[in-house]
Parts: structure tokens; C-alpha cells; sequence
């Protein structure tokens, strides 16, 4: 073997010693965070009957998206813009504190705040995202009203009567 095999040799067990100690960090970064997973849960499912899954639902529907898109760390618009809808109704329809909020969307509770106060902007000057908003909440009082909930502000709300 000459000297650029063993350089090459050497080289190439430095890459894989890298690869394998950020294989190791992201595991157990990953067991961290599903360790916080267990000790602290995202939500209390006590709260609220569940109805945060009928808004993420009524959210999915009309972006047009998987709860998992809305949850995930992706920044395109569309992406953000649901992710927004979704904590302005739990934040102001539902009473959700900001922490529950972050937990359900795996985010900090300041990240919630900017959220609200964008999507409360987006809502009073955009016309699309009011439409969006509206219809959101239009069906978002269909699904309560199936499960027999007594939330009828959102249904009086969305279908605009108020």
C-alpha cells in the first residue's frame, strides 16, 4: 500500500467517524425531545374535549394539507399561513393558552404570539385569508355541531351573522 492509499485510507475513516458521531447526536437529540415527550405531553387531552383536532382538521381542509405539514418545520407560505389560521382560532375561538398551543404545533409560545398577531393582521386586511377564515370557521362549526358540541359562537361567527 503506498503512502496515497493510507492518506486516502485515513481520510476516508475520518468522514465515516464524522458521520457516525452525527448519526449519534441526532439520536440522542431525538431521545431527548421524545423523552420531554413523555415527562411534559404537548397537551393535556383533559382540556377542551379534543376540539383542537376538529380546527386543525377544519385548517387542513381548506389549505388544503395534512396535519403533519401544519406541524412540521416547513417556512413556505402556504405552510405558514395554515400554520397561523390554526393557532389564531385555538388562541381566540377556543381559549387555548399559548403554551398548549406550542405543544400541539411542537413550537415555542412566542412563536404562538407572532402567529395570533399575523394572522389577526392577514385576517383584517387580506381579503383571501378572510375568505380562508371564514370558511375555516364554517366548517369548524359544521364538525361541532355534528359531535353536539355547545360551541355555537363558532358556528353564529362563521356563517356570519354576527
Amino acid at each position: 500500500m503506498n503512502y496515497n492509499d493510507q492518506h486516502n485510507l485515513r481520510q476516508e475513516n475520518k468522514r465515516l467517524k464524522l458521520v457516525i458521531y452525527d448519526l449519534q447526536k441526532k439520536h440522542l437529540e431525538e431521545v431527548k425531545r421524545l423523552k420531554r415527550e413523555i415527562v411534559q405531553p404537548r397537551l393535556d387531552i383533559t382540556k377542551n374535549e379534543q376540539t383542537w383536532h376538529d380546527v386543525m382538521r377544519a385548517v387542513c381542509q381548506v389549505f388544503n394539507m395534512t396535519p403533519d405539514a401544519i406541524q412540521s418545520q416547513n417556512r413556505k407560505q402556504d405552510f405558514v399561513f395554515a400554520r397561523h389560521m390554526f393557532c389564531y382560532i385555538c388562541r381566540k375561538h377556543l381559549c387555548l393558552s399559548l403554551t398548549d398551543i406550542g405543544r400541539i404545533l411542537m413550537r415555542d409560545h412566542s412563536t404562538i404570539i407572532n402567529a395570533v398577531s399575523k394572522a389577526s393582521d392577514l385576517i383584517e386586511f387580506d381579503r383571501i385569508t378572510k375568505e380562508r377564515h371564514e370558511l375555516t370557521m364554517e366548517l369548524l362549526g359544521r364538525y361541532l355541531h355534528e359531535k353536539g358540541n355547545s360551541l355555537y359562537t363558532l358556528v353564529e361567527y362563521g356563517s356570519g351573522s354576527t
